[in-house]
């Protein structure tokens, strides 16, 4: 069960959600190495410009966002576009896929889709 408050500005203000503890459990331990193996694979073949936060800052900030912990997501990537303006972070949690956009010269969240 999710709520979200969200403000005038699309931004998510405050949020809550019910875990079932058993379940939870069981889903992050697989998926723990492949999201460790992808963020080893992908971070050595980017570089991050110096005018923009680091890609870790922009996931704890996407996830923070959410209120959840990297260990409790899964299919976790990061991805700077083109432009180098705006970073976008997707994960899976539960049966919810979720594509977060920030800001990459502040790291702030610009939005957040939940599918």
């Amino acid at each position: 069960e999710y709520t979200y408050k969200i403000g005038m500005d699309g931004i998510i203000k405050d949020r809550s959600f019910g875990k079932v503890e058993a379940q939870p459990e069981e889903q992050a331990q697989p998926s723990e190495a492949p999201k460790q193996e992808q963020k080893e694979t992908e971070t050595p073949q980017e570089t991050t410009p110096s005018n923009v936060v680091d890609k870790q800052i922009a996931i704890d900030n996407a996830l923070a966002n959410a209120g959840l912990a990297q260990s409790d997501v899964s299919d976790l990537s990061c991805k700077l576009n083109s432009a180098k303006t705006e970073y976008t972070v997707v994960f899976q949690f539960g049966d919810t896929k979720n594509h977060i956009t920030l800001d990459a010269h502040s790291g702030e969240v610009i939005s957040s889709i939940i599918e």
